[in-house]
């Protein structure tokens, strides 16, 4: 791997001396900490190996394209051709509307019962969970990820010491056993990977992660980079204000030196409609990828002056061009597959700067009905684009279910407070929540 980076070095300083290509050092980064993630962490790397399955999902109309989605995993992978085979007729035939949601899951359930997890390949495993996820079956596709874990085990080996640390670790956490992801955690530090950048960085985020869930008895608290920021931040009440359907929020019990923070959505710039009472308050937003696109797009940005800060969780030139632009600082090595939603990132960017407290209103993690009200962003029942099986395709990219089962961990830490709508979602059993999911997203095909 040294051989392997040696090569790289020399391939991008040359195209940095002769000026062929922008960004340069930006991609030969993100090519070597992808490189690392991959090599260093077997569970997570199997994971990637589907990512252009991942955008395919997301992507794809519904109909033919999930038989070119399956036909270009078996040519790319190698998976079972009986086993996709089985389970893309079953999605044809619910798709085309010739079998019920209802005669679906009994045809699943009989196939789950019959079939042998041990016989198929585990990128196999993979490619069904989140096709099943991304049409609505939240409840097969927790079962099937819970079969993940037995192929997992049996190919690790001495090669992947970190990976099987760092699996264990984030296990642990999970469990609530935060003493033993303690000892994990010194074990990793020990490890030659974790001398080395990309090391280092896995295990500031690892230790952070332990120092939230911990309410600070373990773990170190991460280094914030952004002063600025800081200064905004530090020592401030908050509230964050999601899109879920019913008001939490008492405005009049709300004080006048409180930050307020929401999501920036496309078309939805302002919400003084929300504010009943026309309190002055702060407003810093929070915006994502899609969003990003949608400000890049357009010609007159003046309506973000109003904010005291914007924050992207990708990399843009707003960022910079903006005067109240910043970058998050982000976190990528806590889930064991998709990608972090905006939430998570936006409350681990908020722990680096200590504020007063942080009051979560408004959430509920599409599990309590309409996933939406009207006037967080425009919609239909069938989410932000009008597509059937959107926030189901949202749910195989990011994993809800883990993105909630951290975001519970992280909430642990004493400056968090939940709504008491959120905080019972948060509760739920992993089969409570996805039995939710189920039925509020994928029999009404959101």
């Amino acid at each position: 791997m040294d051989r392997t980076r040696l090569k790289f070095e020399k391939f991008f300083s040359n195209l940095l001396y002769r000026g062929n290509m922008p960004n340069v050092v930006a991609i030969y980064r993100t090519i070597i900490r992808r490189a690392n993630f991959l090599l260093t962490n077997p569970m997570c790397g199997a994971s990637e190996t589907l990512n252009f399955l991942n955008a395919w999902i997301v992507q794809a109309e519904i109909g033919g394209s999930l038989k070119r989605l399956l036909v270009r995993t078996n040519s790319q992978i190698g998976h079972s051709v009986d086993t996709l085979s089985s389970i893309n007729g079953l999605m044809e035939s619910y798709l085309i509307g010739s079998i019920s949601f209802e005669e679906c899951t009994i045809r699943l359930s009989t196939w789950f019962e019959s079939v042998n997890f041990s016989k198929i390949e585990i990128q196999t495993i993979f490619a069904i969970q989140r096709i099943l996820e991304s049409h609505g079956f939240f409840c097969f596709a927790n079962r099937i990820g819970d079969e993940l874990y037995i192929p997992l085990g049996r190919n690790r080996n001495g090669l992947f010491k970190w990976g099987e640390l760092y699996s264990r670790f984030l296990f642990k956490i999970g469990n609530r056993d935060l003493v033993e992801a303690c000892m994990i955690l010194e074990d990793l530090k020990k490890l030659h990977g974790a001398k080395e950048p990309f090391g280092k960085v896995v295990i500031e985020e690892l230790d952070h992660y332990l120092y939230l869930s911990s309410n600070g008895m373990y773990g170190e608290r991460a280094v914030p980079v952004d002063t600025q920021f800081s200064a905004l931040i530090n020592g401030r009440d908050i509230v964050i204000v999601g899109p879920g359907i019913d008001p939490d929020i008492n405005w009049s019990n709300i004080s006048s030196g409180t930050l307020i923070i929401r999501f920036l959505k496309p078309g939805v710039t302002n919400w003084n409609h929300e504010n009943p009472i026309g309190k002055h308050l702060e407003e810093i937003v929070y915006v994502n990828g899609q969003c990003t696109i949608w400000l890049q797009s357009l010609t007159d940005l003046s309506f973000l002056s109003r904010f005291k800060s914007v924050s992207f969780r990708t990399k843009s030139i707003l960022a910079s061009r903006l005067p109240n632009g910043r970058t998050i600082q982000t976190n990528h090595h806590l889930l064991q597959r998709g990608a972090p939603l905006i939430l998570l990132y936006l409350l681990w960017d908020l722990s680096l700067y200590q504020p007063k407290s942080v009051s979560l209103q408004n959430f509920d993690f599409y599990a309590l009905g309409e996933p939406y009200r009207k006037t967080s962003r425009p919609l239909s029942m069938l989410g932000s684009n009008v597509t059937e099986f959107n926030l189901c395709r949202s749910s195989a990219a990011h994993d809800f279910a883990d993105n909630r089962s951290i975001m519970k961990n992280i909430l642990k830490y004493r400056m968090f407070h939940a709504s008491e709508k959120m905080s019972g979602v948060l509760e739920m059993s992993d089969a409570d929540y996805m039995l939710r999911l189920e039925h509020n997203l994928g029999r009404n095909k959101l």
